[in-house]
């Protein structure tokens, strides 16, 4: 289904999630369930969009929809949703457009009209320095709205800092363990990096759970994140809240960011 609202095409996902896609082209889905507040996601196909991608790297054939996984033990969950054609189309859609944009060293990426939170990557990855870019320069040109990512192209991540010193402060970026990368993340303990556990009994004492991307958007210390499958219901979960609760006091007490 697509309509016209203030100019702009608008879809919707295989979920009815309205799907604005910008003057350039671009797709945004509008999540207003899983966050603590309306938010953008940008998504990029799966796989084929994550050069840092390890164990997990999973890809889904552009015209036939057949997925394909490095081994048996790991399954991206963002390649699940693009057994849907539509899906599909979008972020190979946005992933066209963008790899276009990133010719540009000036161009930065048209927001959805009244955005305040965009999650980029909820599929997909900085697939290039220059794509990385992108994204900071469209950070610094909308300061009032919240951007955040996870990121295994931390190789890319960290030339930036180093070349630059910081990202905008209106921008977090997070380093997933489980990458090509992982020996910058010991190098770089600065990094902020957010790392998934299968058990609650297995998550650092001093470390919150983030089941709602609520400590991504936030500056602060590395996270924890649970293995969602075996790990329903985390937000009604008391055993969670405990942790988080004492994980609170103890990151208080400490006074350093990780």
């Amino acid at each position: 289904m697509t309509d016209s609202l203030g100019g702009r095409k608008y879809s919707t996902d295989k979920r009815g999630r309205t799907m604005p896609k910008t003057s350039q082209g671009l797709s945004f889905s509008r999540n207003t369930t899983y966050y603590r507040q309306p938010t953008f996601e940008f998504n990029l196909p799966a796989g084929w969009a994550c050069p840092g991608a390890k164990d997990c790297l999973t890809k889904v054939d552009r015209d036939t929809g057949k997925r394909t996984t490095r081994g048996p033990e790991f399954l991206c969950y963002a390649a699940v949703s693009e057994r849907y054609p539509n899906v599909r189309n979008q972020r190979w859609d946005n992933f066209d457009l963008v790899k276009r944009l990133c010719k540009d060293d000036a161009a930065v990426i048209e927001l959805p009209k009244n955005a305040t939170h965009v999650r980029i990557h909820g599929s997909g990855d900085f697939f290039n320095p220059r794509y990385l870019r992108l994204w900071i320069r469209t950070a610094k040109a909308n300061p009032e709205v919240k951007f955040w990512a996870f990121t295994k192209s931390i190789n890319y991540l960290v030339d930036y800092l180093d070349t630059e010193g910081e990202l905008p402060t209106n921008f977090e970026i997070q380093v997933s363990r489980g990458s090509k990368h992982d020996a910058l993340i010991d190098a770089h303990p600065e990094l902020k990096t957010a790392t998934v556990y299968d058990r609650l009994d297995e998550v650092p004492e001093d470390q919150m759970i983030d089941f709602d991307d609520w400590a991504a958007q936030q500056p602060g210390p590395s996270f924890a994140l649970l293995e969602n499958q075996a790990n329903r219901n985390q937000a009604d979960d008391p055993d969670i809240a405990a942790h988080n609760a004492r994980a609170a006091e103890l990151i208080a007490a400490k006074g350093t960011r990780n």
